[in-house]
């Protein structure tokens, strides 16, 4: 089990579109998918589980894992990891919240993901990425639950990473096999333009 690819980032905004599945092509995803998840004999890589146990589906979902570099505004590729779907909800907070938001999930199902994920990494002697404690405190906070303890912490690690983050969207890109794939938004408004 790796419980530490709970706590990968989300991919940077700059980078939204860009994916080894669009830039390698169908093929070489699935080549690589298959690989990934029958590596651990259909057990989920963050949390040991096999796929017919996770509480939602019973297949596993494919990860890109990168090492991110904020101040370059590259992100490389590492390898694909198989995940079950709630771990790999967890990881990508982000949409878990754009779902919850959109009512494609409850409020239950967003809650569990998140606090089995908590569970997981504090077993494991590990802190989530700040993104996914970002998320926890938005939804607790509509619940009426007081955050603003944990909500100060999580805004100041996120301007933090904001400051040492590349500011020129262009200059963005992903590194598959050391090859430079740019990313399709120049800037902050065209993305918001395309996600509206």
């Amino acid at each position: 089990m790796r419980p530490e690819l709970l706590t990968h980032p989300n991919i940077p905004k700059p980078l939204h579109g860009v994916n080894p599945r669009s830039v390698m092509g169908k093929e070489w995803w699935d080549i690589k998918r298959q690989f990934a998840y029958a590596t651990n004999d259909y057990n989920c890589w963050a949390c040991g589980c096999h796929k017919s146990q996770d509480k939602f589906h019973n297949w596993l979902e494919a990860h890109e894992s990168y090492t991110t570099d904020y101040a370059k505004g590259s992100a490389e590729l590492n390898e694909i990891v198989a995940l079950c779907h709630s771990c790999h909800s967890f990881i990508h907070s982000g949409k878990l919240s754009m779902d919850l938001i959109a009512g494609k999930i409850t409020t239950d199902k967003a809650l569990y993901i998140l606090k089995r994920g908590f569970h997981i990494l504090k077993q494991a002697g590990l802190k989530p990425f700040h993104g996914t404690c970002h998320v926890y405190c938005q939804i607790m906070d509509d619940l009426g639950h007081d955050v603003s303890h944990l909500a100060e912490n999580v805004f100041n690690i996120e301007q933090q990473q904001k400051t040492r983050m590349q500011q020129d969207w262009s200059k963005w890109h992903l590194i598959i096999d050391g090859k430079k794939h740019f990313g399709k938004f120049k800037s902050q408004k065209q993305w918001e333009q395309y996600y509206a």
